[in-house]
């Protein structure tokens, strides 16, 4: 097993189109040697939402002078590099919001193998709760200042070992966790997110109801259940609904 990257982010509000991340936290353990820890405060440029604020408690100010994403994008994805990341509702969450930063910034998407926590629990435990604090509490993991990235990348770490304790046949094989994480994903999907990691992009064949079939050369920015959202090059990014897609296969080899 690689570099496993717990990973988790605070953010201005829920939409990662138009919202923004204000807080990075990540525990990186290797094969060998204590994990190491590494958070950033990032000034987002834009309002922190009073519901978010009433769940992480960081105000405007505590940013207001701190670097902004693009200053501190370089040193992120030093720290993720090829590494596994872990973190609890991960794909709908953290990297939706990690993507769009980069998209906004011109930048390639995170592509890297995911653990979703979330996810797994659900698909190990019949009764697992759907909050990462219930979660730890169910697991018999101590929970102490949840809600800051940080603390929450850690917690989500010790959810993790826990697990693996318990079901050592599964966590041994990052791929399996992977296949966990992505069981209610359609096949497309996940096809999608593959052929991205070789290629870095695919071809879309899609039907739109306006247009009819339409092909399209796509880097998914967001891949969830029901939609992918993707950079088309164009400079601007587009919803592909799932049930429409007919097919996806690598550039070279589609119809563009």
């Amino acid at each position: 097993m690689g570099s496993l990257v717990f990973f988790d982010i605070e953010t201005t509000g829920l939409d990662f189109k138009r919202d923004r991340i204000v807080e990075v936290g990540l525990v990186i353990k290797g094969r060998r040697g204590r994990p190491r820890e590494r958070s950033f405060l990032i000034n987002p440029k834009v309002p922190i939402k009073k519901s978010a604020y009433r769940v992480h408690g960081i105000s405007f100010d505590d940013v207001k002078g701190e670097p902004t994403f693009a200053e501190i994008k370089d040193e992120l994805l030093s720290l993720i590099k090829d590494g596994v990341l872990v973190g609890f509702n991960i794909l709908d969450f953290d990297l939706p919001f990690l993507n769009f930063e980069l998209y906004r910034l011109g930048h390639p998407p995170v592509l890297n193998p995911v653990v979703d926590i979330k996810r797994v629990a659900k698909a190990l435990y019949s009764d697992a709760p759907n909050s990462l604090a219930r979660l730890a509490t169910f697991m018999g993991v101590r929970v102490k200042d949840n809600h800051r990235a940080l603390a929450d990348a850690r917690i989500t770490k010790k959810i993790f070992d826990v697990m693996k304790r318990e079901h050592p046949e599964i966590f041994s094989n990052t791929e399996d966790l992977e296949n966990l994480s992505l069981s209610a994903f359609p096949s497309k999907v996940i096809d999608m997110l593959r052929i991205a990691r070789e290629y870095g992009w695919v071809s879309v064949k899609y039907y739109s109801r306006r247009y009819g079939l339409l092909e399209w050369k796509v880097r998914p920015i967001t891949v969830l259940k029901s939609y992918v959202i993707g950079d088309t090059g164009e400079g601007r990014f587009k919803y592909f609904n799932v049930m429409r897609i007919i097919r996806v296969s690598p550039p070279e080899y589609g119809w563009l």
